[in-house]
Order: C-alpha cells, then structure tokens, then sequence
C-alpha cells in the first residue's frame, strides 16, 4: 500500500470521525447526566463572591 495523498486525507478523516463519535458518546452517556445537571444549575445559584454594585462608585 501506497500512502499518496488521498490515503492521507481518508487517514485523517478516518480519525476526525471517531474523535467525533467517542465526544458524542462522553457527551449523551447515561452517567454523565448529574454532571450536565450541575452545570444546567450553575446559572441559577447564587454567588457569594459577586460584587455588590459598580466597582467604580
């Protein structure tokens, strides 16, 4: 087997695609739901550390 350009670029996306497919599978996978719950959450809490007004006053 010859690697001229084009067995290059099937290569490459080759392993565009499964870096894809294993990112959609770490994304959508049952276990990692209480994570994207806490990060949905982050929003809506409150921050203690948040100034209270304009720093500039």
């Amino acid at each position: 087997m010859s690697l001229d350009l084009n067995t290059l670029r099937s290569v490459a996306t080759l392993l565009g695609f499964v870096a894809f497919m294993l990112l959609v599978w770490r994304t959508w996978r049952r276990s990692a739901q209480p994570e994207h719950d806490r990060a949905a959450a982050l929003p809506f809490q409150d921050d203690a550390r948040a100034p209270q007004g304009d720093a500039r006053d």
